[in-house]
């Protein structure tokens, strides 16, 4: 997902990769994009945390904290706190440009997407709120990009590897992606070695061909470096980690390369998305993107009674989610 991530941004992103990124942390929280629609509109004596919270629960019949706000809305510069009151004792909040301009109808898309196809973004994501919820967001959404721009197969360690984590947390968040019918893993047994690391052997460079571009990259990268991890490969070349595995596996054979840190294998996973991942991809996260990258509109809705429908379906799926 990169690096940007909600901590205190002081204006909206402005390159697509970014806006994503924030984009995602929001709509995965069904009460975030509640409060953000219910802002819209308002005198701004009418948004202070009592009456943004009263009318919720007025219209959904359930009690949501006011913590989306301050950990998610405001932090992501799609909505203002203005201080009001003696000393700031007081808060009220409204729309920035950039909430009017992107987070609602991000909000409207994704509501009327998750009602109309029973696909919510905190299942696939997360709903979690503090930084390990952050990060697990960020994983699973690299996780799908990385499979959906794959032809072939992927191993957890190409997907760790993209994720800039562990194997074993990559296997969690396969497992529950494959759950809701995103993504298939089928286990095969093998007996071979995995490595951490590559270090560069030298010898005659015969990489003719189209076929070793890629792995013409590594070499030049390798021989500046000496030795480095296959994260930091595919970090200071920016190729995907399917060219880099691939490029090693074509040094490794011409013999100019040696693995350090080995590790046995007894089990190679291929993961695949699922037909009903990439329908939802294509269906969701494309046409987001598109719209974040200024390239393309989104759907909103009609009128204000048609959003609060929406709304009360999302609330009862958080509620529902979140206390089992």
């Amino acid at each position: 997902m990169g690096k940007t991530r909600i901590r205190k941004l002081s204006i909206f992103p402005g390159d697509a990769p970014r806006r994503m990124n924030v984009m995602l942390e929001v709509l995965r929280h069904e009460p975030a994009m509640s409060l953000l629609k219910l802002l819209k509109g308002r005198d701004l004596t009418e948004n202070t945390k009592i009456k943004l919270t009263h009318r919720l629960k007025k219209l959904t019949g359930h009690s949501i904290s006011s913590e989306y706000l301050e950990n998610l809305l405001v932090p992501s510069a799609l909505v203002n706190k203005i201080d009001i009151g003696l000393s700031g004792s007081l808060a009220t909040y409204s729309l920035s440009k950039s909430g009017e301009r992107y987070g609602l109808p991000a909000t409207d898309f994704t509501l009327k997407y998750g009602v109309d196809n029973d696909f919510w973004i905190g299942d696939v994501l997360g709903r979690g709120t503090g930084i390990l919820g952050i990060k697990a967001c960020g994983r699973r959404y690299q996780i799908l990009k990385t499979l959906y721009s794959s032809e072939r197969p992927l191993s957890k360690l190409v997907l760790s590897i993209a994720g800039h984590t562990s194997g074993g947390t990559i296997s969690r968040d396969v497992a529950d992606l494959v759950s809701i019918g995103l993504v298939n893993s089928e286990s095969i047994d093998i007996d071979s070695v995995g490595f951490r690391y590559v270090e560069w052997k030298g010898g005659i460079e015969n990489l003719p061909g189209s076929e070793n571009r890629y792995a013409r990259f590594v070499v030049d990268f390798l021989k500046r470096n000496r030795k480095a991890s296959l994260d930091e490969i595919v970090r200071e070349t920016r190729i995907s980690v399917p060219q880099v595995v691939g490029a090693i596996g074509r040094l490794g054979n011409a013999n100019l390369i040696r693995g350090l840190d080995k590790f046995p294998i007894t089990k190679k996973y291929e993961i695949t998305m699922s037909e009903k991942g990439k329908q939802h991809w294509n269906g969701y996260f494309i046409p987001l993107y598109e719209f974040l990258s200024d390239r393309a509109t989104l759907h909103t809705f009609e009128n204000n009674g048609e959003a609060m429908l929406y709304i009360q379906r999302a609330i009862e799926l958080f509620v529902d989610r979140t206390e089992n």
